[in-house]
């Protein structure tokens, strides 16, 4: 596995160093972006090969099924996520 993302926050890291987040997927990376307020250090490892044209992930068969986010759910994300505008 490869590490895939290193996602930093604006807080500084409390006495710890780093952290692991196993699977590149949404929720892995809101994970690591909530972990990226206590580390110094995100690590993401994902299994598969990611790049700018991938759709889907070999590992995850439900990517092509419907998908649906909810308004409190966006109002999170954009919380969490600065430059996220999905309203």
């Amino acid at each position: 596995m490869k590490p895939v993302a290193d996602i930093s926050g604006a807080n500084t890291a409390r006495g710890r160093d780093r952290a692991l987040v196993l699977g590149g997927s949404f929720a892995g990376l809101l994970a690591a972006r909530v972990l990226s307020e206590f580390f110094h250090e995100v690590v993401v490892l994902e299994q598969d090969a990611i790049s700018t044209e991938t759709l889907y992930h070999r590992g995850v068969p439900q990517a092509r099924h419907l998908h649906g986010l909810l308004a409190r759910g966006a109002a999170a994300l954009e919380e969490l996520i600065r430059d996220c505008a999905l309203s």
